[in-house]
């Protein structure tokens, strides 16, 4: 039975590493999301955000792209709900 005291030591750890991973996943996605947004503009990058998204012609590149800050985007939330970390609610 390990001491509690080094395991709560070592859970903090933990958190402090996934939270380095949350920051440095979110800091890169919102890089990639400001470079989507100077690309299609501001009226296009609205409509993809709702449901007129069908009325925006994409390239494939750009499909792609969108994909992976998708990607990005669940795996941080995927890491945020690790550590009980939810910032919507503060």
């Amino acid at each position: 039975m390990p001491d509690p005291i080094t395991k709560k030591v070592r859970d903090s750890l933990k958190r402090v590493k996934v939270r380095k991973k949350i920051v440095k996943d979110s800091t890169s996605r919102m890089a990639m999301v400001n470079v989507l947004k100077k690309e299609l503009g501001k009226e296009k990058y609205n409509m993809i955000r709702t449901k007129d998204v069908k009325k925006v012609k994409l390239t494939k590149k750009q499909k792609q792209y969108i994909s992976r800050i998708n990607r990005l985007a669940k795996s941080e939330q995927k890491n945020r709900r690790k550590i009980n970390d939810n910032p919507r609610k503060r």
